[in-house]
């Protein structure tokens, strides 16, 4: 007869067996191959997972708006400026949008939006919150949605041709698709989220005066509005124009990129904007011929967007 020794020690190899079995059966499972409902709008190619084949409506019209209203800011078509660059990834010739279920975005379990050049994912869980209902009590889905778009309109400004750009990080971080997609948003009467947000790149930037760690997309944000709320598009749409339109080339050298983005800038608005950065910690370097066109420009009395400007229409909401 065995001893309880060895009766247990049977047992325990046992449950090992079970366990080892258990792992190998998972892990050599065939994979479940999700089901979408493929679709394509006038600007967008989609994958919409089954589960919220419902909410198709909903996702269609939120696509839609938020590239008419984006195309609205920076008059780029964004689908014929991308269909324009030879590089594999870029998706022809709409946008891509895909909706999978959290096994399925690129980052396995990521509950948010992921983006590369023209191609985003967004978790489908939060399709589901764009209901009239759902939207009424949080609009955190729509703005993940506009967020992902707007990093992919960031092809805009930091890419031309599928080339880098060069341009400087206070200008092309990912504070500046944040802050197409909180234009928007307040745009369409919902700027509880995006003044948080802003409050919260107000908070980076100080620590960047201060010389301390910081986010640069944070920082980026309140470069870009404070650009928007003193003179409107019209600068922006300049460098963007310059960049995609215009042949503008940009050195890899972040002082002497900045220079030429501000001259660009203050040309349009008839006002020299370079003391303004300058005050604010970026380094500027100009030529010689650029310096004595923008020394006889009136200086910039813009000033630092210490929050985000909302209609009053909005702002009892």
């Amino acid at each position: 007869m065995k001893t309880r020794l060895a009766l247990l020690l049977d047992w325990l190899l046992l449950v090992a067996l079970m366990i080892c079995s258990t792992i190998f059966a998972t892990e050599n499972a065939p994979a479940v191959t999700p089901k979408y409902l493929k679709f394509s709008t006038e600007h967008f190619d989609v994958e919409l997972d089954e589960s919220a084949a419902e909410y198709r409506p909903y996702l269609e019209a939120y696509l839609e708006l938020g590239y008419r209203l984006f195309q609205k800011y920076t008059i780029i078509d964004y689908n014929e400026m991308m269909n324009k660059v030879d590089v594999w990834q870029v998706h022809k010739s709409r946008y891509f949008y895909q909706l999978p279920d959290s096994e399925h975005m690129w980052t396995k379990g990521f509950g948010g939006g992921l983006t590369y050049w023209n191609n985003s994912q967004m978790n489908v869980a939060l399709v589901k919150m764009l209901d009239e209902k759902s939207m009424r009590e949080n609009q955190v889905a729509l703005s993940i949605l506009w967020h992902e778009l707007g990093n992919g309109w960031a092809n805009v400004y930091v890419s031309h041709d599928g080339k880098p750009t060069n341009v400087p990080q206070w200008f092309g971080a990912e504070g500046h698709a944040g802050f197409l997609r909180a234009t928007a948003m307040v745009e369409i009467g919902y700027p509880e989220g995006q003044i948080e947000e802003y409050n919260r790149a107000i908070s980076a930037f100080k620590k960047y005066l201060r010389g301390e760690k910081h986010d640069p997309g944070g920082v980026c944000n309140v470069f870009i509005r404070s650009i928007y709320q003193s003179y409107g598009w019209t600068p922006l749409r300049a460098v963007y124009r310059a960049l995609q339109k215009e042949g503008l080339k940009l050195p890899k050298d972040s002082a002497q990129a900045s220079g030429i983005i501000i001259a660009v800038m203050s040309k349009s608005v008839r006002q020299n904007m370079v003391p303004f950065f300058e005050n604010y910690k970026v380094k500027v370097t100009l030529d010689a011929k650029t310096g004595a066109v923008l020394s006889r420009l009136p200086i910039s009395r813009m000033k630092l967007a210490s929050e985000i400007l909302v209609p009053k229409a909005f702002q009892s909401r």
